[in-house]
């Protein structure tokens, strides 16, 4: 099965941390890469840690998510800002059986992440309230 789930990030995550965006460039080549329709693509490193379950601990890891945009998407947010990824989904690329010198192997079927753009937003102090 393809395709992409759409997921709730503000009930997968805890925490959003930005950490870097970059270009996302073609396989096999240095020019930037780009969607079907002729935007950008980029690259967000962010750092998440998922809501602890079942009282086992909190789990982090940085992912990379790929956001459409004619320019920087994380243009102007401070590396370890807290963000929110819009419209974050979650999709898996094609496996596929190869064999290679007699030994047989899975490649692909590997997680992706896509989010439409990536925001800051405001952390909420323990404590403090805005009125």
């Amino acid at each position: 099965m393809l395709g992409t789930f759409a997921v709730e990030s503000g009930k997968t995550f805890a925490a959003v941390v930005f950490m870097g965006a970059s270009a996302k460039i073609k396989y096999g080549s240095t020019d930037q890469d780009i969607t079907a329709d002729g935007r950008l693509k980029w690259e967000v490193q962010a750092a998440v840690t998922f809501f602890n379950e079942f009282g086992m601990r909190p789990q982090a890891e940085v992912i990379a998510v790929t956001i459409a945009s004619a320019s920087d998407p994380a243009a102007g947010i401070p590396m370890g800002s807290p963000v929110e990824l819009a419209d974050f989904k979650l999709g898996f690329t094609q496996a596929e059986l190869r064999e290679k010198n007699g030994q047989a192997g899975i490649r692909g079927g590997k997680p992706y992440f896509q989010a439409s753009a990536v925001r800051a937003v405001r952390p909420v102090m323990a404590g403090k309230s805005d009125g």
